[in-house]
């Protein structure tokens, strides 16, 4: 049965999903386990069943790992029926599928397509019922196993169902009596449907207003009517009740085995309400093993569900080889599943059919885990869901934070049982696991709400800070979680104001409307927003003599939704709130395509960009002016400083004499790139240099490179020269993702620290990318606030930060004398010392004159801390923090002075290196290397079983403290996690120092050991089994908390999987 949800439910949050697949595997591990041996303050212990995905608690982490080789091939999840149905677009209003063979039902001409079962073209015929082809089209049929096609016949007044034979001949047919519900509209009947078996013979059923079903044998004998409407499912029923609620029976007016609401919010309570329902259309039908049911739409693709409606399984239409076609849904006959997909490279939809067996496959198979799919995998089940009343999730400082779980009206029963008492709910909250002192609730067992009603979630209080509230849905009895879910929640600090209900507009995928994105730059404190023109849709044509009248400005930004201020109505606004806010408007002209090419080759591109410079800037006093976005990727420096720089610099002053015009814009430094341009004049007229320093792998800005001396912005200074040098430098444009447990965190910390290196380094502008939206490459999502979700961590950081240096003057790097840890000086009436580490856990020494310290973290969040005899301890980690110590000094040492670092510069041996690598990066003496060692494979082309590195001391040498350094697992590289560290003794024998399980969250581990005389150190990597698969124990990305995505695959090898970048041993200190 099909059922179309109406209205659309406004997300409060989003949910992180898995579900149970019948596969098991290693759990990975929470925030880090440290050694007993490490430097650092050991995180809160976390039970070892919470996996850093939250979510995905125990063994539902196993949906998000990889199951194969990612070489190895896998049997297509769909087997063609009919390859090519000869559909250009769309495709059929029904399919129709029984033992007779195959019936595709188009609107349009009322054609009825037949095929056999093996695919084979059986012919057509055109149904003969319309006087009128532009009447309403034909309404649902009905095909019995022996070939007899049922139709409604509703025109000219009638109310009959018509038989043809599959020759398309009128064979019979009877009329359809009125019913209670029987209107002047014959389109109040909605229906027909076929019914295996009532009281042992077929029957039809004509489901008419919202309550009524009227049934008839096959001759049109009437069987009287029941509560409707009502459909086939198997052998049995489904139906859709006046309370919303779906029910599924094993006969026509039998109990019910199946209950769950698929539709509307009850009440109509769509502001808050999470618990997840189906807002588009939606085939139920039977699942092959006889639990519960399938649901299918070509948007969200097919989930299973138990009998009360909890998640059993998803697979994501996503995940389907080609695009699923919503017109036909599916249908399932023989224990096949029948469904229509296009292929979008060859413009074809097919017919493909889905066995039992592979439907399972692909219900149980992997999928990639992003912060834009957790919105479809984010459910416990339907009508059940984690929720708070606050939009995305944030509460300022004095709101009382809040959250419940909340079952539906009748959830968990089923006709007179109550099914749904078997299942409870286990919920941990956590707060930021880079925090100095990580929050992390114990966790505490809810029992369902069977009946319906909100059971509300034990927070941790209400420091400021983002949280997770991590539940997972179980049997009682069972120590296996069925389904789990995530609610994502903020606490703002005092004078911090984020509510986002207030904001004007709705948020986009792509960004924030103008006048939104200008109040998000004000609430986030990012202090600027651009605007980005199309610049194809104002200038059809561009080569063309530039004129005024020829601009088609309703292809401004926000010009379509506005009905009041006219195509400028939205910039407008957005200019009046930036002048408000002091928030600089940026509009960027062009953006590298054909139109702007072609402009700049015909030489019309400075009289189009003088005109719309005029034209925006006189109705909206906008400032603020770019020519293109990241121009090296299209042209190079010297053309474009000649054909696009000089001429829209010229035009904007000329238009403006007051405008800002900000040059260059380029993706990364590009180094190759700025020297052409310089020498071209790229700034001879221009206001300021823009550029978009993105890190590579998203890294973080000091693994990068980026803030050692000489290199970052201090290169690119040099690069530009006296000719540009001189200009105010803005960062346009850049940003990190938040996607996976790590990275999710991870942005935070980045976004907070770079707010520091851009002061240190003098950069008076950062338009972070971006505000508020889901989009980004490959499905990644690089906003501060997730549209219609949540607010990140690195929002919450980016406002806290913003608002505690908003007066703060320029400040001076202080030398900490720990290595891998930062420091900088804001003096100014306010005095504060920020610290942070290059992603590092460990303690630092504050020595001050003041009687108590105040810590600051970089969502506002204040702790203190005593002063002893003018000397304090702090955690240090990649958390960016602040020391408040009045008027009175601050420095920041080691706990214990370090010695010379003693492996610097040593050669290093490995059992193997990628080709291309070099193992003496290893002992560079940074942290921050541009390509870190790999594993290879051995001499003989074998697998590397176990891979390490050795260092060999000069001489024997007394150490205590040794670092190791992983590369950055942000992205699509895999990083360490569990390693053995040992040092070779004078008398020849190796000893273990230390051993490191789970490393995670922090890219550096810092052990502290006995003091011992080595002669070597040696790092070794072990392995472990996932799916009886040995594979190194390694972090393979963030995605799946350290364990393999399905991107990476399941494999054995460790050529390129084992990774270190730095190993630093330490000599004790004086």
């Amino acid at each position: 049965m099909r059922r179309t949800a109406r209205g659309a439910i406004a997300a409060v949050s989003v949910i992180s999903v898995a579900v149970v697949v019948g596969i098991v595997v290693a759990a990975a591990s929470g925030p880090p386990a440290r050694n007993a041996d490490s430097a650092a303050p050991p995180a809160t212990p976390v039970d070892a069943e919470w996996t850093p995905v939250c979510g995905f608690a125990g063994n539902l982490v196993n949906k998000l790992v990889a199951d194969s080789p990612e070489s190895s091939p896998t049997p297509a999840p769909l087997e063609t029926v009919v390859a090519d149905l000869g559909i250009d677009d769309g495709g059929p209003s029904q399919l129709l599928v029984s033992d007779a063979g195959i019936l595709l039902r188009f609107d349009g001409d009322d054609r009825i397509v037949r095929y056999g079962l093996d695919g084979r073209a059986e012919g057509s015929f055109d149904l003969d019922l319309r006087s009128d082809p532009d009447s309403r089209p034909v309404p649902p049929a009905a095909l019995t196993d022996d070939g007899r096609l049922f139709v409604l016949d509703l025109w000219d007044g009638r109310r009959a169902v018509v038989e043809y034979d599959l020759g398309g001949r009128r064979v019979g047919g009877f009329d359809v009596p009125a019913t209670e519900e029987t209107t002047d509209d014959p389109w109040n009947v909605i229906g027909l449907a076929l019914l295996d078996d009532v009281d042992g013979s077929p029957a039809l059923v004509v489901n008419e207003g919202e309550e009524t079903t009227s049934l008839f044998r096959l001759d049109g004998t009437p069987l009287g009517t029941r509560e409707g409407p009502i459909g086939p499912f198997g052998s049995g029923t489904v139906s859709y009740g006046a309370d919303g609620m779906l029910r599924i029976a094993d006969e026509v007016g039998g109990d019910p085995v199946a209950q769950f609401r698929l539709g509307d919010p009850p009440d109509g309570d769509a502001e808050a309400q999470q618990a997840p329902y189906r807002q588009y259309e939606v085939d139920v039908v039977p699942s092959p093993d006889g639990v519960g049911a399938l649901l299918y739409s070509a948007d969200a693709g097919i989930e299973s569900v138990d009998a009360v409606g909890v998640r059993r399984a998803i697979w994501p239409s996503s995940e389907f080889p080609d695009t699923l076609v919503g017109d036909g849904g599916m249908v399932v006959h023989g224990g096949d599943a029948y469904l229509l997909v296009r292929n979008e490279d060859e413009g074809i939809v097919a017919l493909a059919r889905i066995t039992p067996e592979r439907l399972a496959a692909g219900l149980a198979a992997p999928v990639g885990l992003t912060a834009s799919t957790e919105g479809q995998l984010a459910q416990l089940g339907l009508g059940i869901g984690p929720v708070t009343d606050h939009s995305e999730g944030h509460f300022d400082d004095g709101d009382e934070p809040a959250v419940a779980v909340r079952f539906d009206p009748g959830w968990g029963e089923v006709g007179d049982e109550r099914p749904g008492e078997d299942y409870e709910l286990v919920v941990r909250v956590t707060g930021d696991p880079l925090a100095a002192e990580p929050i992390v609730s114990e966790p505490e067992v809810l029992p369902a709400a069977v009946g319906g009603g909100d059971v509300p979630v034990t927070l941790p209080g209400a420091e400021p800070g983002p949280y997770l509230v991590d539940m997972a849905l179980r049997e009682r009895g069972s120590d296996e979680y069925v389904s789990g879910a995530c609610l994502h929640y903020t606490v703002g600090a005092p004078g911090v104001e984020l509510a986002m209900d207030g904001l004007d507009g709705e948020a986009g995928w792509g960004g924030a409307a103008p006048l939104r994105g200008v109040e998000l730059a004000d609430r986030l404190g990012i202090g600027s927003h651009r605007v980005q023109l199309d610049f194809g849709a104002l200038v059809p044509d561009p080569a063309s003599e530039p004129d005024a009248d020829a601009i088609q400005w309703e292809g401004l930004p926000g010009a379509a939704d506005d009905e009041d201020g006219g195509p400028f109505g939205e910039l407008v606004a957005a200019a009046r709130a930036a002048r408000d806010d002091d928030v600089k408007l940026i509009v960027q002209v062009g953006q590298n395509s054909e139109a702007e090419l072609a402009a700049a080759e015909a030489g019309t591109w400075g009289g189009w960009s003088e005109l719309i410079v005029a034209g925006i800037s006189e109705r909206t006093g906008i400032r603020y002016w770019e020519p293109w976005n990241e121009p090296n990727l299209a042209i190079g420096g010297g053309d474009y400083a000649r054909g696009v720089a000089a001429p829209f610099q010229a035009a904007a002053h000329a238009a403006d004499p007051e405008a800002v015009v900000i040059e260059g814009n380029t993706l990364g430094f590009a180094g190759d790139w700025w020297p052409e341009a310089v020498d071209a004049g790229i700034c001879d007229d221009a206001d300021v240099v823009g550029v978009h320093p993105y890190t590579g792998w998203y890294r973080s800005w000091e693994e990068e490179g980026f803030a050692a001396d000489g290199d970052g912005y201090d290169a690119f200074r040099e690069t530009l020269g006296d000719g540009c040098g001189e200009l105010p430098l803005w960062d346009t444009e850049t940003g990190w993702t938040s996607d996976g447990p790590a990275n999710y965190w991870a942005q935070g910390a980045m976004t907070a620290r770079k707010l520091v290196w851009n002061r240190l380094e003098g950069i008076d502008e950062w338009t972070y990318f971006f505000s508020e939206g889901a989009w980004g490459e490959a499905g990644l999502s690089w906003s501060l606030v997730q549209a219609w979700s949540y607010v990140k961590p690195a929002g919450l950081a980016m406002a806290a930060t913003s608002a505690l240096l908003e007066d703060a003057p320029a400040p001076t790097q202080l030398d900490t004398g720990i290595p891998f840890v930062y420091a900088a000086e804001f003096g100014g009436e306010r005095p504060l010392t920020a610290f942070w580490s290059d992603d590092l856990r460990t303690s630092a020494v504050v020595e001050t004159g003041a009687d108590r310290l105040v810590v600051i973290d970089q969502y506002g969040g204040r702790r203190t801390v005593d002063v002893v005899d003018g000397r304090a301890e702090v955690v240090v980690t990649g958390a960016l923090q602040f020391l408040d110590a009045g008027d009175a000094d601050v420095r920041l040492s080691p706990t214990e002075s370090f010695g010379a670092d003693v492996l610097k510069g040593l050669p290093v041996q490995a059992t193997s290196t990628h080709e291309g690598l070099d193992p003496d990066v290893i002992t560079s003496g940074t942290a921050d290397v541009d390509r870190a060692w790999r594993a290879g494979v051995l001499a003989d082309g074998s697998i590397d079983e176990a891979p390490a590195v050795e260092i060999a001391l000069a001489r024997p040498t007394t150490i205590d403290r040794i670092a190791v350094a992983s590369p950055a697992i942000l992205c699509c590289e895999s990083g360490l996690r569990d390693y053995e560290l040992s040092v070779q003794t004078a008398d020849g024998g190796w000893q273990v120092v230390a051993t490191q399980e789970g490393q995670f969250h922090d890219r550096i581990a810092l052990f502290a050991i006995e003091p011992i005389e080595a002669t070597a150190v040696r790092l070794t990597i072990p392995r472990t089994l996932v799916r009886d698969t040995e594979i190194l124990s390694v972090n393979y990305g963030s995605f799946a908390g350290g364990l393999p995505p399905p991107f990476f695959g399941l494999s054995a090898t460790s050529d390129y999987f084992a990774a270190v970048s730095a190993i630093s041993a330490w000599a004790p200190g004086a």
